[in-house]
């Protein structure tokens, strides 16, 4: 047994600090290669040898024998009852009430909210925000309009008043 070749250098024995005279459990159970979280551990095989040789074929024959005759029992029971077998009981046929119970807890909450959404939110918030977004830029398109009057003197006085706003901004922000 090599110690300390699975983990970090000077993590071998001697590096290993003592904590009383007698040495502790933790310690040695630690110190072990084979401890859990070790590496050593994870890489650490299963000690059940393989069976092989005639016991593996025999044991091989027997698998392969018992699959063959479930196969044909199963085959045996069912046929001729494909359309309703005898052996399903109402509970199986019903899928184990899967898709009632998936259309109870699922299907028909979520129809109803898409009902309520169609009737409520596509048309008042959706749409009404679309429209509403809309209106906004025509009104504010037609105010701006009554700024553009094709005199350069206009335009100059809105850029003189930008700018003195722009400075009493900067003036009020550091004062």
């Amino acid at each position: 047994m090599i110690r300390g070749s699975f983990g970090p250098p000077g993590d071998g024995p001697r590096s290993r600090r003592r904590t009383s005279r007698r040495g502790s459990c933790a310690r040695r159970w630690s110190s072990s290669p084979s401890a859990p979280g070790s590496r050593a551990h994870s890489v650490r095989r299963s000690t059940a040898a393989p069976v092989s040789g005639a016991a593996g074929a025999a044991l091989e024959t027997i698998d392969a024998v018992l699959a063959v005759a479930g196969l044909g029992l199963a085959f045996w029971l069912w046929r001729g009852r494909v359309e309703r077998p005898a052996l399903t009981p109402k509970f199986l046929e019903r899928v184990w009430y899967w898709d009632d119970a998936y259309d109870t807890t699922l299907g028909r909450p979520s129809t109803r909210l898409a009902r309520a959404s169609a009737t409520f939110v596509d048309p008042v918030v959706i749409d009404g925000a679309v429209m509403g977004t809309a209106v906004a830029v025509r009104q504010g398109a037609r105010r701006l309009r009554l700024l553009q009057n094709g005199y350069v003197r206009s335009y100059a006085l809105s850029m003189a008043i930008g700018l003195a706003l722009l400075i009493a901004y900067l003036l009020a922000r550091t004062f």
